[in-house]
């Protein structure tokens, strides 16, 4: 079968160790990271998220609080419960 042969299976596991690096610095590029909570953030609200708001929690950057190393995202689902989501 072909995921028994030897090549394929060194293939996949060199594939998966470059897309771990790969991931692990977009993770830590703040830029990256930045543009990517701001997308999310603008898709969510186009589907009809609500973003919750605590004014006395960091400062406000869009719909994310950012205080000392921490993003923070409050948002209400369709049933009314609020879901905390935070970046650490």
């Amino acid at each position: 079968m072909l995921r028994d042969n030897d090549v394929l299976k060194k293939m996949i596991a060199t594939g998966e160790e470059r897309m771990s690096k790969l991931a692990s610095q977009l993770l830590q590029n703040e830029t990256f990271m930045g543009a990517l909570q701001k997308t999310m953030s603008a898709a969510l609200e186009a589907k009809g998220a609500k973003f919750e708001h605590y004014p006395e929690i960091g400062r406000l950057e869009g719909n994310v609080h950012v205080a000392g190393g921490a993003k923070l995202v409050w948002l209400e689902d369709p049933d009314g419960n609020i879901l905390h989501l935070n970046s650490m």
